[in-house]
């Protein structure tokens, strides 16, 4: 199995950018942006990993919350899910050092079925869903502990997910 390394080494922009903008053509305002990752990617040295990448396709008629066709890009190492002890548990990357990405495996079923720009095209999607820099990423993740803490100290200012669905659905009564 490739890592992501392997595949950024021998990518070439250009050929990555219109496979980019022909999965997320919405994008093209941030293309620059993308670009300057795809090239510090290029310099960077992979930290060890247990993570394998996985690319599925979600179909719509599987998907009650999407009205198209979209690709799930996802992780595994192995660890069983607590909650499903016979399913793997599955993770997600966005806050992530980009070294990690780097030397995460790639499924070989995931290589077969896509190319290495559409690989590269949905992980950097991915890893700067957060922001276009390392310092933006490790902020948000900064603020999302923040938070979380802020929650586990202030359980009272909180609303139960039930309570939060009703007052949605009488808003929209």
């Amino acid at each position: 199995m490739s890592k992501l390394l392997d595949l950024v080494k021998k990518s070439m922009w250009k050929e990555v950018a219109c496979s980019f903008l022909r999965i997320f053509p919405n994008e093209k305002k941030n293309i620059q942006g993308y670009e300057k990752v795809f090239s510090k990617l290029k310099s960077l040295d992979p930290s060890e990993t247990d993570m394998t990448l996985y690319l599925d396709l979600v179909l719509k008629e599987d998907d009650p919350f999407s009205d198209e066709d979209w690709t799930h890009l996802y992780f595994k190492n192995g660890s069983m899910c607590d909650l499903s002890p016979d399913k793997e548990e599955i993770f997600c990357m966005g806050f992530s050092s980009w070294s990690e990405w780097l030397g995460v495996e790639i499924n070989k079923e995931t290589e077969e079925k896509h190319s290495p720009e559409e690989i590269i095209s949905h992980c950097l999607y991915e890893m700067t869903f957060y922001g276009f820099t390392e310092k933006k990423i490790k902020s948000a993740s900064d603020d999302l502990k923040e938070r979380l803490d802020d929650v586990k100290k202030n359980p009272e200012k909180c609303i139960s997910a039930e309570q939060l669905f009703k007052d949605i659905g009488e808003k929209y009564k």
